[in-house]
């Protein structure tokens, strides 16, 4: 199964919290924002001025912060 469009479906709170304790960098915070506001990839790549495939990295390295951070929330 593909996972890499998919657009989580975040509350306020868990987004602030994820954002507040992920350590985003500039670009994987902007794209973390456009994602949840569902925006596609080839516009996520056109916004930030990078390749698809930048995307696709940026994305990945993103996805395991968030992990991270959810793997620690206080459920």
């Amino acid at each position: 199964m593909r996972t890499r469009n998919i657009i989580p479906d975040f509350t306020k709170p868990e987004l602030d919290y994820i954002i507040e304790n992920a350590n985003f960098t500039t670009q994987e915070k902007m794209l973390f924002t456009m994602r949840n506001n569902e925006h596609p990839i080839e516009e996520c790549a056109e916004l930030l001025n990078v390749g698809r495939t930048t995307v696709f990295r940026i994305n990945k390295r993103m996805m395991n912060k968030i992990m991270k951070v959810i793997a620690h929330m206080d459920i």
